[in-house]
């Protein structure tokens, strides 16, 4: 790695778990990965993107290979292997829509001092289509984000109207920017059979019963750090192989997981879906935030939850390739 031949792989880069993304404990990099039968998840999640620069598939065999393990792309360059299929996700609306016509969404967000984590979230989701926006924050934020964004509900933290809002709501976040909503949490799922969606992220996180099974109505976020927690594990287990620790929050929770960093996750308790998308320049604050914002949007328009997953990761890391490559100062931010 620290000569300055140019290196080709064959297969896999040596040294580089082909599941996992794990490097044993060190991996080649290569210039050019030509991988063989097809491409491999550990590829995309963990360290295994730092491991090659371009990557081509030689197919060997006609058979399509069948799988449990789905790498998802909305970017061309990848389709080059039959394995991979398209799947188109736009959704055609009627000129009858009106603003209530996917419920109204909520989010809980913003405690002191962390306001910007609750505006990622909002703005990411009014940008991304969201038709009828309500928000529970700080006083001083409620007050302040209409000014902001004038087409945002805003209201001052009060479990009592946000359990008087359950009846109305139809999708909810609670948590960017949070340490102190338990209750909010509590409530929700005590009636998550009559939300479409709920998000879970951030601080809110660990006030999950994890006495309870759930559904693929709640859908949980967690950065590395975070899936730690609630496992009681060292990061470095939950990276040294993220596929065992979304299998690991599936079997405590029941509910659909992503597990973000590079290569997010998505797990529904049989099939895993990692993102072929995505750059180092999304390892930035606030990035969590702006997919939990999209994600809200996305599970409106859905009737599949898993598809809202799906899309929202995809499109959040493509967004962030495109502007990269577009972006002359390379400088991507989380409200960009």
């Amino acid at each position: 790695n620290q000569s300055s031949s140019k290196v080709i792989s064959v297969d896999l880069p040596s040294g580089l778990n082909h599941a996992t993304g794990q490097p044993m404990p060190v991996s080649l990099r290569s210039e050019l990965l030509i991988s063989l039968l097809t491409i491999k998840r550990g590829l995309f999640t963990n360290q295994g993107r730092d491991s090659w620069k371009e990557i081509s598939v030689c197919k060997l065999i006609n058979t399509d290979i069948t799988s449990k393990n789905y790498l998802v792309t909305a970017n061309d360059k990848f389709g080059y292997d039959s394995n991979i299929k398209s799947k188109d996700y736009y959704h055609e609306e009627l000129h009858s829509t009106h603003k209530r016509s996917n419920g109204i969404s909520c989010i809980v967000a913003g405690e002191k001092p962390y306001h910007g984590a609750m505006i990622l979230a909002a703005s990411a989701a009014i940008q991304t289509g969201s038709k009828y926006l309500q928000v529970f924050t700080d006083s001083e934020y409620a007050h302040t984000l209409p000014m902001i964004m004038p087409q945002i509900i805003a209201k001052s933290f009060s479990i009592s109207d946000f359990k008087d809002s359950i009846g109305t709501l139809k999708q909810v976040l609670i948590g960017p920017g949070t340490n102190d909503v338990k209750t909010y949490v509590e409530v929700a799922l005590e009636n998550i059979n009559s939300f479409s969606a709920l998000i879970i992220d951030a601080g809110a996180l660990s006030y999950i019963d994890k006495n309870k099974s759930y559904s693929d109505k709640l859908i949980i976020t967690p950065h590395p750090g975070e899936a730690a927690r609630i496992l009681n594990i060292p990061v470095s287990e939950v990276q040294s192989d993220r596929y065992k620790t979304a299998r690991k929050l599936y079997d405590l929770f029941n509910c659909l997981i992503i597990l973000k960093g590079s290569g997010s996750i998505i797990f529904d308790g049989d099939r895993f879906y990692t993102c072929m998308d995505g750059n180092f320049k999304m390892g930035t604050a606030g990035m969590g935030d702006t997919l939990c914002g999209i994600l809200l949007t996305e599970t409106a328009s859905f009737n599949n939850n898993l598809d809202a997953c799906i899309k929202s990761v995809v499109f959040h890391s493509y967004a962030s390739d495109v502007l990269y490559l577009e972006s002359k100062n390379k400088n991507i931010t989380p409200s960009v």
